[in-house]
């Protein structure tokens, strides 16, 4: 396995505990690049509400996305959910960018939403 590839899945399999420990239903649907363009990396569901995340981790100020951002914007389409990238720069906590304010990339100093602010949008921890 390339090494790449391992430290996506590590990325996303944080992103999953991370959520699961908040209460939410998350998993992590492996291969979902290698089998199937338009699969996001992760869904996290509560409350009758439903995220899909796609995930991005990068050395780099900024991420080239077009590819994948076209893909996202399809299953957004055929799903109905919200869509975030959950990007991972350098030394730095993840960030959220909604699907719907993205182009083609992902600069290190656009405007994005912590963990804290993604969950809360959605009022997620009122049952």
């Amino acid at each position: 396995m390339n090494k790449e590839y391992i430290k996506g899945t590590v990325f996303e399999r944080k992103l999953v505990e991370m959520f699961s420990a908040d209460g939410f239903i998350a998993m992590r649907i492996a291969g979902s690049g290698r089998y199937s363009e338009l699969l996001p990396d992760v869904l996290i569901m509560k409350n009758d509400i439903v995220i899909a995340i796609q995930c991005k981790k990068t050395k780099n100020d900024k991420i080239y996305i077009s590819k994948s951002i076209e893909n996202f914007k399809k299953f957004k389409e055929i799903a109905k959910v919200r869509c975030f990238f959950a990007v991972k720069f350098l030394r730095k906590d993840v960030r959220f960018y909604d699907s719907d304010k993205i182009n083609k990339n992902i600069d290190l100093n656009e405007t994005f939403n912590t963990y804290e602010e993604v969950i809360s949008q959605f009022k997620i921890f009122k049952d």
